[in-house]
């Protein structure tokens, strides 16, 4: 079998082989080719039929790639949420500490500067 049997090998021939003008008037050929072809499948309706077809794994409820990536959204949100909760209650038990805290020192001044003006007292009568 020569390498010409094949459609596809003249094609590859006819493209080596043809004058910049020839070329031109092939893209033109094929592009009018091309648009025939779509309307006919426009008019056939097969373009909302592979339409449909490339969307129901998205659209398809209960076990769609939307619905998927809903569900998986929500499950993030709840996770954030609990986390910042989590967050709050770190944070309250901190204030709260540090609190104690700042009250405890302030009574242990207070108590320091009472203590020095009762010496002072004692030492100056």
């Amino acid at each position: 079998m020569t390498p010409y049997a094949s459609p596809r090998a003249y094609r590859d021939s006819a493209v080596l082989t043809a004058s910049p003008e020839q070329l031109v008037v092939m893209l033109y050929d094929g592009a009018v080719r091309f648009l025939r072809q779509g309307e006919v499948a426009m008019k056939e309706g097969a373009w909302l039929h592979g339409f449909e077809k490339v969307l129901d794994p998205i659209t398809r409820a209960g076990d769609g790639l939307l619905e998927q990536r809903v569900n998986e959204a929500n499950s993030d949100l709840s996770y954030i949420k609990d986390q910042l909760a989590d967050m709050d209650t770190r944070l309250q038990s901190k204030e709260d500490y540090l609190r104690s805290q700042f009250t405890a020192m302030e009574t242990a001044l207070s108590q320091s500067q009472s203590t020095s003006s009762w010496l002072t007292s004692q030492l100056s009568s």
